[in-house]
């Protein structure tokens, strides 16, 4: 490799839009499944574009109920 050399920027996997909403400060908040074979299924939000909080489960339907119940807080802001 010589002086100049940058390597290609890496991109993500694109994944599946589950959930899109704005929060209290009207951020943009998404919701994406990205699947790994048998390895499972990712849920991943994102705010205004930016990976905030993601977790892996074995199925779809457990990514989109655990989802569900982080979207509440998410809108009202307690990401904690």
């Amino acid at each position: 490799m010589h002086a100049g050399h940058r390597p290609p920027v890496r991109l993500g996997q694109p994944g599946e839009l589950l959930l899109s909403f704005r929060d209290h400060k009207h951020r943009q908040i998404d919701c994406e499944l990205r699947y790994h074979g048998q390895v499972g299924v990712e849920a991943m939000f994102l705010v205004d574009r930016e990976f905030r909080l993601w977790r892996r489960f074995d199925t779809k339907e457990l990514a989109i109920q655990w989802a569900e119940l982080e979207r509440p807080f998410l809108e009202k802001g307690d990401e904690s």
